[in-house]
């Protein structure tokens, strides 16, 4: 996953045959959310909300709302690549 300054993001989805996906996102202090293009194999058109926590280069998430058929809720962590 990449969020760009501009409010882009792209993403790479591996569980998805490594189909990418684009958007916009948003932040506050906790939550983070992903607004899908229509064009999309995951979550076409859709949002997918998370509550997130930033620890030193790890952000772990948990989904707590959405609008994807394909992602029902979970827990995600990311490691900071250089």
């Amino acid at each position: 996953m990449t969020l760009d300054e501009d409010g882009t993001f792209t993403w790479v989805n591996c569980s998805q045959g490594g189909a990418t996906s684009m958007g916009t996102w948003t932040s506050d202090a906790t939550t983070l959310t992903f607004s899908y293009v229509e064009d999309q194999v995951f979550c076409p058109g859709g949002t997918l909300t998370w509550e997130y926590q930033l620890d030193g280069s790890t952000l772990t998430s948990h989904v707590v709302a959405n609008t994807c058929s394909e992602q029902n809720g979970g827990t995600w962590e990311f490691e900071r690549q250089t």
